[in-house]
């Protein structure tokens, strides 16, 4: 089911929005509210289907390389020294170097 900007308007006003009447927002016009919620159209919503495959595929084999380098390191901290397999490269803030 698509998410409609009506669910959206309404999913927002029922747990960030400040208490309404009638709809309304208090302290925000009706138009001013309408910029605001549709600016906030797609926060946390993924659009796989609307991305591309290619991209996709990347940013899973991106997440899982970061997975194997996360449980390796929490594994050093811990004192087990499991056997690593070729681990990509990453930077001081944890981006792929290629």
């Amino acid at each position: 089911m698509p998410i409609t900007p009506e669910i959206v308007e309404q999913q927002w006003m029922e747990k960030v929005a400040p208490p309404t009447r009638y709809g309304t927002v208090y302290g925000m016009a009706n138009q001013a509210f309408r910029q605001f919620s549709s600016s906030l159209q797609g926060i946390g919503a993924t659009n796989e289907g609307a991305m591309d495959p290619k991209e996709y595929q990347t940013m899973k084999q991106q997440i899982s390389q970061l997975t194997t380098i996360l449980n390796a390191s929490e594994a050093r901290m811990l004192g087990h020294s499991p056997p690593t397999p070729n681990l990509p490269k990453v930077d001081a803030v944890g981006h792929l170097i290629t």
